[in-house]
């Protein structure tokens, strides 16, 4: 009889242990680490550059943070990074926790010419043609840092100037190099009854007109708010063909719809006394 108590007894503490405190069970970790790469993951390192690889965060959920195993592993084409060679560099990162979790990153190192053209207007950014007489665009020249003028394109992409209608008129350039970095720059022209120190004044530029955003998908913002003045303005969307396509009046906010126009390159003007803000704004639907 004791012997059958003392196993009832038995059956029951293991019952509570095994059966009613699951808790007190070891919970196996089945998370893997976290890699965070603090280089994007495509880079773009500059030819002939002193290049460091910044290392990654690796961080785990569990108390084996301090046992993780990491491994960097180069792809076999290429190898490490040799910022003196144009090439793709692929780099895996593994790491591993104590559980034998495991987490995989691969990140790719692009040795090339990072580094866009510069454009020369060869002339101001803003000029002043008198209008009903003939306007020559002055061509605009292109460097680079890293190709000859012979592999770097240079093209006028957006811009007619009409010199029998009175306005602001913006001529943008394109330069693309051989490593596809491109670069815009844009000549304004303004078109007046008069150019001297007058016009100059005309040509100030307010700083605290906000338009955005750029490019424009539906609506085109116009925010004044950082500008002081009582002065009454006007907002004109004018096409680069020269046509005036939007106009109104300017109070502290204005938002233009521009789901009807096509897309393209455009020139707001807001203007106001004797001053006058402009600014190329691209609508991409």
């Amino acid at each position: 009889m004791k012997k059958i108590h003392l196993l009832f007894k038995f059956s029951c503490l293991a019952l509570l242990v095994f059966g009613l405190r699951p808790s007190l069970m070891a919970q196996k970790d089945t998370i893997p680490p976290t890699i965070v790469i603090t280089d994007p993951d495509t880079n773009c390192i500059q030819i002939g550059s002193i290049w460091v690889m910044r290392a990654p965060i690796i961080t785990d959920n569990q108390s084996d943070s301090n046992s993780i195993t990491v491994k960097f592993t180069w792809g076999q084409s290429n190898g490490a990074v040799n910022s003196s060679v144009r090439a793709t560099y692929i780099l895996t990162i593994e790491a591993t926790d104590s559980n034998g979790n495991k987490a995989t990153r691969v990140v790719n190192y692009k040795v090339d010419d990072c580094m866009p053209p510069i454009i020369n207007l060869n002339t101001s950014d803003t000029v002043c043609v008198v209008v009903r007489t003939p306007y020559n665009s002055v061509p605009p020249t292109a460097t680079d840092n890293f190709y000859p003028p012979s592999q770097v394109s240079l093209t006028k992409i957006a811009g007619i100037v009409d010199t029998n209608i009175k306005g602001l008129y913006a001529e943008v350039f394109e330069a693309i190099d051989g490593s596809g970095n491109k670069t815009t720059k844009t000549r304004y022209v303004l078109v007046a009854d008069y150019c001297g120190p007058i016009a100059a004044l005309n040509l100030l530029h307010w700083t605290p007109v906000n338009i955005y955003p750029n490019p424009a998908l539906d609506y085109i913002s116009i925010d004044l708010t950082n500008l002081n003045t009582s002065e009454p303005l006007t907002v004109k969307l004018i096409a680069m063909d020269g046509k005036e396509i939007f106009a109104s009046v300017l109070v502290q906010h204005l938002q233009i719809n521009v789901t009807d126009f096509s897309n393209g390159v455009y020139s707001i003007v807001v203007t106001g006394g004797n001053k006058i803000f402009n600014k190329v704004i691209v609508i991409q639907h």
